[in-house]
């Protein structure tokens, strides 16, 4: 099962904003700074749990769609 985690961040070209991630739940693993859009971050991580997907793949398929969760 997988969840959405909000955490703040500080840049220096950006200053400080929030981004969301992604926490695998069986593993206690977060992949953090994934989108700064929290609905795009909810719909997919929905989208993870409804297919069952295996943490092994997470990494791999946050990469494939990274350029719709921006």
């Amino acid at each position: 099962m997988y969840i959405v985690v909000k955490e703040e961040f500080e840049s220096r070209d950006c200053g400080r904003y929030s981004s969301y991630g992604v926490m695998d739940m069986e593993n206690k693993r977060v992949i953090s700074d994934v989108s700064m859009n929290r609905k795009k971050m909810t719909v997919f991580v929905e989208k993870l749990n409804a297919l069952g997907l295996a943490p092994i793949h997470l990494l791999d398929v946050i990469e494939d769609e990274l350029n719709e969760l921006v």
